[in-house]
């Protein structure tokens, strides 16, 4: 079966930068915030925080995840055709289980029991798997959307550029009005709201990763069960 490639790591690390971006504008383009109120522009209060880096990336994970979500799929069908043949297995077990029993074969009843207890075990972890394949998937979607979102975050950001130099003050009677205009209000107000659904596109992911997390704790702690791992005392 395909396995997925580990991504926990540079998810973690590219998403920590982004939010770091976010949150401050980029080095050396500190405005001078000294200055007088009337000089304050748009830019002032909400400097750009992203560039083409911002929509590289967001192609590059774009790309990443959609090979995520191919793997992930190709591997939940391998789970479900591995699933379905041992059912099947399974019931061919039990069915000859049963005839030697009849038969008073007690020997072989005894070795088909055997079988019978193995394979049970091995459909078990196939579930488990099937359960873990699925949260792989939603999360591997869930990263297609974080850089969906970012795309549209980056470009909303570069649309708001234009008005930027917008100044934040009331003109004085007969000053020329240099306040943002209806497109500029536009402009902001998709940028904020992208901003958000960037936001809520990211928390869906760190959901989705705790998911798998808790998963995968799950199959451990039925393999251990099993006695199918050695843990180390605790």
């Amino acid at each position: 079966m395909k396995k997925l490639r580990p991504i926990d790591h540079a998810i973690l690390v590219t998403i920590a930068c982004v939010a770091l971006s976010a949150a401050v504008p980029a080095m050396g383009q500190e405005s001078n915030l000294s200055k007088p109120l009337a000089d304050f522009t748009l830019d002032d209060l909400f400097p750009s925080v992203v560039d083409e880096a911002a929509k590289a990336t967001a192609q590059s994970w774009q790309e990443s995840a959609d090979v995520l979500v191919r793997a992930a799929e190709e591997r939940a069908q391998s789970i479900a055709g591995a699933i379905k043949l041992k059912n099947g297995e399974l019931g061919q077990l039990k069915i000859q289980a049963k005839s030697a029993k009849k038969k008073k074969d007690f020997t072989n009843a005894g070795t088909l029991e055997g079988q019978l207890k193995t394979e049970q075990i091995v459909v078990r972890v196939l579930e488990q798997l099937e359960k873990l394949s699925k949260q792989q998937l939603a999360l591997a979607q869930s990263w297609q959307t974080v850089a969906t979102e970012m795309s549209a975050f980056a470009d909303t950001n570069l649309a708001l550029d234009d008005s930027r130099d917008a100044r934040i003050v009331r003109p004085e009677a007969g000053e020329k009005d240099q306040r943002i205009d209806a497109s500029g209000y536009d402009a902001f107000t998709l940028h904020t709201n992208q901003l958000i659904k960037l936001g809520e596109a990211f928390s869906k992911f760190g959901s989705e990763m705790r998911g798998m997390g808790s998963q995968r704790k799950s199959l451990l702690r039925a393999l251990e069960k099993g006695g199918h791992v050695d843990a180390p005392p605790r």
